[in-house]
């Protein structure tokens, strides 16, 4: 089974026009998904943690906080202008 997006929950409109959404997913986030995410980017994995945290960041493109094992998880896209939430979600979806 491939990972899906079944709902998408608009939280912030920032100021600089980027904006943050939770994704909820059809999967608990895994390690193999958290590293896939952040190959292009820095991945900060706190491993140490009760529940492992992870932050993504790809500069000017996107950031994703979350939870291993949990199914959802937070992005904020830098310039949805050059980057969409689409595309994100594609991606994912195509990564697993």
């Amino acid at each position: 089974m491939t990972m899906q997006v079944i709902d998408i929950k608009p939280v912030e409109d920032c100021f600089d026009g980027s904006m943050i959404s939770e994704l909820r997913l059809s999967q608990e986030i895994t390690k193999e998904l958290i590293f896939s995410l952040g190959q292009d980017g820095d991945v900060q994995y706190f491993a140490h943690f009760a529940r492992p945290f992870f932050k993504i960041r790809i500069p000017g493109v996107y950031d994703v906080k979350g939870i291993e094992g949990n199914n959802t998880m937070r992005v904020h896209l830098k310039n949805p202008g050059r980057y969409s939430l689409e595309t994100f979600i594609e991606n994912l979806e195509n990564m697993v």
